[in-house]
């Protein structure tokens, strides 16, 4: 059987089509897909080292701050108390009269650290002197620091002020 010039014709496109079907199935389409997977392959990774940096600089901060913390509880007293120091330098600032309260909370403890924390009320004092007592606070070599703070003026007197505020410390747990 002999085909036509426009058989052949038709044969030959449908041949040219299958073979250029088969190529893009067997080739083309396999290799763009495994292109795409790789690209969002990498941008994950890129994200996740990304990521892996972060903790690692965090990890480095967290771990300088509890050598810091090691050092400060190393150079302590054995029986030092967080009240007993906030005692001492309400004294030396001359604003013990006007300490309301100081309530000891529960020691809170993660890992290896120990966090000692006191709740003072200071009715009645002036700027300086809040200045005064938290600079002596923040800057003791003790490894206190103020952990909140609400300061109110007074209404009825000028200049004066009341003050809430949490000051904790942080210990190494052996």
């Amino acid at each position: 059987m002999r085909l036509s010039k426009r058989e052949k014709t038709i044969v030959m496109l449908g041949t040219i089509l299958v073979v250029i079907f088969m190529v893009l199935e067997i080739l083309i389409f396999p290799f763009a897909d495994y292109k795409k997977k790789l690209s969002l392959s990498l941008s994950k990774k890129e994200k996740d080292l990304i990521e892996l940096v972060e903790l690692c600089s965090e990890y480095h901060k967290l771990k300088s701050e509890a050598d810091t913390v090691q050092k400060m509880s190393a150079k302590r007293d054995s029986n030092f108390s967080v009240f007993t120091f906030l005692e001492t330098i309400s004294r030396n600032t001359n604003i013990k009269e006007n300490v309301k309260y100081m309530k000891p909370s529960d020691v809170k403890t993660s890992g290896s650290i120990k966090e000692s924390m006191v709740e003072m009320e200071i009715d009645n004092i002036n700027l300086q002197q809040l200045m005064k007592f938290l600079y002596e606070v923040e800057f003791s070599d003790v490894n206190a620091t103020v952990k909140r703070i609400s300061i109110k003026k007074k209404q009825n007197q000028k200049g004066m002020l009341d003050v809430i505020l949490q000051v904790v410390t942080y210990e190494t747990v052996s």
